[in-house]
């Protein structure tokens, strides 16, 4: 038998450059082996903005500059030895027409405390220690003045000028309040489907009558009343799982009801924030854009980030949306006080901050967030945050500094584990190019072989040899400076397509 000859044509290496020129964003979703390396799958400390890895946000001394230009830092509410509950900056003129803003505080301790803006410490309020479910508060222009509604949720208000203090016990027990067309709308604290409203133009008058004051009871399964908002003419209810529009003009007779939205998850309470016409809130782990007719979710891969949004709180900012809530941690140590006992239970780890012109992301984790204080008044602007932990007594003031009081933090950034779009080929990574203003760690990964290495931050790229062989490669940047600055990455691959012979 005459033998037969084949020949073999084995495939050759070539040479395959990968390169990162601009960091994309956080998708931290799964399945992503197919997805680009510029995609951060997980991160903290770290701000994605203009294609660059940054250093993330800070939180460091509430110092602010007033507007004679003399630096003052916030006080806080350490000489009572009580933490900080809830915060409102209560905007006000005196009667001889001068600027005197205050800080009010809801202490731990249940008492209601102020500052003033400008000048001086904290001191207690002479009106009633709050119920255990805690105090509303409401900026309101009132018999020519203007006040400070202290809405109780065991019943009664306390209606403050400044100087004095007047009460009205007739006030129902109300948990979230909102001015709406002159009238005061409030939640029932202890029916939690009731909707109170007071008389046109006196939030103090909660006598019922047919053009008076009076209520709305929702029978449907929406949930409880977790808030209410005044919003493009409209009252808003937001319930447990569901959202519900008030058609609320002048006449209480003409008041009609539409539910916009349900879902099958929890609305936190404190994540309803509006900014330029939209309202954002969290249900369950997911974000939604609410324009006052649909609900939209968005950017599903940041917030895939999230772990739980038991006690989330968010406010908006200067074009931005902050988000605190329990992140998830992928057995890394941030640092700060992560690792310390928080005293209020569940709590916050870190917040992410998006920027909604531009889309840049902002991940921070190491304090214990238990709420978010914007301060705007005269020229100052800051934003500041309270804690759930040891430091619950005092403000933070929200920075670029990429550190917690002094104390550095950790930063990570990682991306998918990825095939990089091609099943057929093997490849061996040579090489990986680093563009990066300060010194970072870089760990690349080849099918779960690992190597890290040291660059060392320049105006020029590092080179690091890595000779790694494997199909997929994943790669996690990090550092424990303050600053971080990463414009680029390049990998260097020899590939070869996959061999078999019949």
């Amino acid at each position: 038998m005459r033998p037969i000859f084949r020949r073999e044509v084995l495939p050759e290496r070539s040479r395959y450059n990968y390169k990162i020129t601009a960091f994309q964003g956080v998708n931290a979703q799964k399945d992503l082996t197919s997805a680009s390396l510029n995609t951060a799958n997980y991160c903290f400390n770290i701000t994605i903005e203009d294609g660059k890895l940054l250093n993330g946000p800070g939180i460091n001394t509430p110092e602010v500059v007033l507007e004679d230009g003399t630096a003052r830092v916030i006080p806080s509410l350490t000489p009572y030895v009580v933490g900080i509950r809830k915060l409102h900056l209560y905007k006000r003129y005196s009667q001889s027409g001068a600027r005197d803003d205050r800080i009010i505080a809801l202490g731990t301790d249940r008492y209601v405390y102020q500052a003033r803006v400008s000048q001086g410490d904290f001191e207690r309020l002479a009106v009633p220690r709050a119920d255990s479910s805690g105090v509303s508060f409401c900026n309101y222009y009132f018999n020519g003045r203007d006040v400070l509604l202290i809405v109780s949720a065991a019943g009664g208000m306390n209606v403050y000028d400044g100087e004095s203090c007047e009460s009205y016990p007739g006030t129902p027990a109300l948990k979230s309040v909102c001015m709406h067309y002159e009238r005061l709308f409030g939640s029932d604290a202890v029916n939690p489907c009731r909707l109170h409203f007071s008389k046109d133009l006196d939030p103090t008058n909660w006598e019922v009558s047919a053009d008076g004051a009076g209520y709305i009871d929702f029978m449907d399964d929406g949930g409880a009343i977790v808030k209410v908002i005044s919003f493009k003419d409209y009252i808003y209810i937001f319930r447990e799982n569901s959202i519900v529009r008030l058609a609320a003009y002048a006449n209480p007779r003409d008041y009609s009801v539409s539910k916009v939205f349900s879902t099958s998850e929890y609305i936190a309470e404190n994540s309803i924030v509006t900014q330029n016409g939209t309202v954002f809130f969290m249900a369950g782990n997911f974000l939604y854009s609410f324009d006052g007719y649909t609900a939209t979710r968005m950017l599903s891969g940041v917030t895939a980030l999230v772990e739980n949004t038991v006690a989330a709180t968010a406010c908006c900012f200067k074009d931005k949306l902050y988000i605190a809530a329990r992140l998830k941690t992928d057995n890394d140590i941030a640092g700060g006080d992560e690792t310390s006992a928080a005293t209020v239970l569940p709590y916050n780890n870190g917040f992410i901050s998006i920027d909604l012109m531009t889309g840049g992301v902002s991940v921070f984790r190491g304090a214990s967030i238990r709420g978010f204080f914007p301060l705007v008044s005269d020229s100052i602007s800051e934003l500041m945050v309270y804690f759930g932990n040891h430091r619950m007594g005092y403000l933070g003031k929200i920075t670029d500094s990429g550190n917690l009081f002094g104390i550095p933090l950790n930063k990570v950034w990682k991306s998918p584990v990825s095939n990089l779009g091609s099943l057929d080929k093997v490849k061996t990574l040579r090489r990986v190019y680093v563009s990066s203003r300060y010194g970072i760690d870089i760990e690349t990964a080849v099918d779960g072989q690992r190597k890290t290495l040291r660059a060392r931050g320049s105006d020029k790229p590092d080179m690091l040899p890595v000779s790694l062989v494997g199909e997929s490669a994943s790669l996690k940047i990090s550092t424990q400076n303050d600053k971080m600055c990463v414009s680029s990455v390049a990998f260097e691959f020899d590939t070869i397509r996959r061999y078999n012979a019949d």
